[in-house]
């Protein structure tokens, strides 16, 4: 199933604070899988941080490898939180997976 880029930010956000899993491709060209959540596991703090507003290119998510490492380190609230947030580039993701269901990005 195809998702124009444009739909993208609101499409991830339907999924709550559900996992879900996305492919981009980083700024040295690697592709990286990543298993991400988004919504209240956020803090409002972390948000404003990474200055993301409705005309950004980038998404705020919190990566779960990095919370599940943060966790086992003794991170705790927002100390975790801040470990393991992340912004991806719009414009580099290519697919992203929902409910075993795989969705790729188009322009």
């Amino acid at each position: 199933m195809n998702i124009h880029r444009t739909k993208l930010v609101n499409f991830i956000d339907s999924f709550g604070s559900n996992y879900f899993n996305v492919t981009f491709v980083k700024k040295n060209s690697k592709v990286r899988d990543m298993v991400c959540q988004r919504g209240n596991r956020l803090s409002a703090r972390a948000k404003r941080r990474s200055s993301e507003q409705e005309n950004t290119s980038y998404l705020l998510v919190s990566d779960v490898k990095l919370m599940t490492q943060g966790e086992q380190q003794g991170l705790l609230g927002d100390d975790l939180l801040r470990f393991s947030y992340r912004l991806i580039n719009l414009s580099t993701i290519t697919t992203v997976r929902f409910n075993a269901q795989r969705y790729h990005i188009v322009d």
